[in-house]
């Protein structure tokens, strides 16, 4: 394809779009083709489909007249010249109900554009591309990465969702008697460390290969770690400066043994095992998960307690 911009032509068949040298539609029967597709599909109820580059819109109709009430149609242009273009063809579709423009050149900001288009991606069980046109091949790699990108973000959510119908009750239980135990004379005002930089370690494959670069650190690096990489920190020899705690179950208050009570500063998520604030000396920041929507967080937001907010899970 040349660097000539995109352009609607006049064909047998009505309008179609020539970009470079690329035809976006069929030469010959540019909506009719179009259309074929849209009524051959078997679509779906509570899917989010993509349809990527929509150009003239030809499709669109068809398809939200067959769409399953719990689906909805997100369309998505990462061509801005191409978006300029075909800007008048979609503004009727613009407004309606289970259909959504997004007009962006980065995938990263689109995907935000597109998780707040679809107002709560957990109401759809899947996501599906839906191709009504050749516009896709101009980025084909920055559109399956986009789609890849909200599958990814559609799994989390539901797995988000099973882990609160397993542990809600148990985060709960925690949360009452952490609450009524807490030695709040630990729990420290002010959370900044005194570093300039502050390394974050998981416990994945890749901790032992930052091992030597952690044991040479000085006072001027904050190293954090998870329960799970604290333990194998301090066995390794690196100093560690504060850990963070957010599991609910008892099984990774074994992780602190080698830490031997060393004073630190705590992350303790106020639903933690309470086991978990007794197996560590030192300060406390407490963390409030907000893993549901409930008068319980309401009140606790409205406390005004020393607690720092968080996403859930």
């Amino acid at each position: 394809m040349n660097d000539e911009g995109p352009r609607i032509v006049e064909t047998d068949g009505g309008l179609s779009v020539v970009y470079g040298e690329r035809w976006l539609y069929s030469r010959r029967a540019p909506l009719e083709s179009a259309l074929r597709i849209a009524r051959s599909i078997e679509l779906q109820s509570s899917t989010l489909y993509i349809v990527p580059s929509p150009c003239l819109g030809y499709g669109l109709d068809a398809l939200l007249a067959r769409l399953p009430p719990d689906s909805a149609l997100l369309c998505i242009e990462f061509d801005r010249r191409l978006a300029k273009l075909c800007e008048a063809a979609q503004e009727p579709y613009r407004g309606l109900s289970r259909i959504a423009f997004i007009d962006e050149a980065d995938p990263g900001s689109a995907l935000l554009a597109a998780l707040d288009a679809a107002r709560g991606l957990g109401r759809f069980r899947r996501v599906a591309k839906l191709r009504l046109g050749q516009g896709e091949e101009l980025h084909a790699p920055r559109y399956q990465e986009f789609v890849s990108a909200l599958e990814v973000e559609l799994s989390m959510s539901w797995r988000n969702k099973i882990a609160l119908l397993r542990n809600s009750r148990l985060w709960a239980k925690n949360f009452f008697f952490n609450i009524g135990q807490i030695d709040w004379s630990r729990v420290a005002s002010s959370v900044v460390p005194g570093a300039q930089a502050v390394a974050v370690c998981g416990a994945g494959t890749t901790l032992d290969l930052a091992l030597p670069f952690l044991r040479g650190a000085g006072p001027e690096l904050h190293i954090m770690a998870c329960d799970t990489a604290a333990g194998a920190l301090a066995k390794a020899g690196v100093r560690v400066d504060s850990v963070v705690c957010l599991e609910g179950l008892v099984y990774n208050v074994a992780d602190f043994l080698p830490l031997e009570r060393q004073p630190l500063l705590s992350f303790i998520d106020l639903s933690a095992h309470p086991s978990s604030y007794r197996a560590v000396e030192g300060p406390l920041c407490l963390v409030a998960s907000h893993w549901m929507e409930s008068a319980l967080h309401e009140r606790l937001a409205a406390s005004r307690l020393p607690c720092l907010a968080v996403d859930p899970l």
